[in-house]
């Protein structure tokens, strides 16, 4: 049989102010972790947007380049709107 006690004690007011500070503060514990995780996502997701369109990174298959590339190297390339070529100079 289960008792239906008439009265119920109440917390003292120190329990009850340590109660609240302890919620207050996992609110902001909470509140800071989910700030920083956001934070993570979009440095995470901007890094992988420039690395995706602005320097891409490859790895070389070929010996075309050799000497100064070999196969399997991993290069990462700047990519620009402007294209320059320099002319050969006649030699005297």
């Amino acid at each position: 049989m289960k008792k239906n006690p008439k009265y119920v004690a109440l917390p003292s007011e120190e329990a009850v102010l340590a109660e609240r500070k302890r919620l207050q503060h996992q609110k902001k514990y909470r509140q800071t972790l989910r700030t920083t995780l956001y934070a993570l996502i979009v440095v995470a997701a901007l890094a992988v947007l420039i690395a995706t369109l602005a320097l891409p990174v490859l790895q070389l298959s070929g010996s075309s380049m050799e000497p100064t590339l070999s196969d399997g190297d991993v290069i990462v390339l700047f990519k620009s709107d402007t294209f320059e070529m320099n002319r050969p100079q006649k030699v005297r």
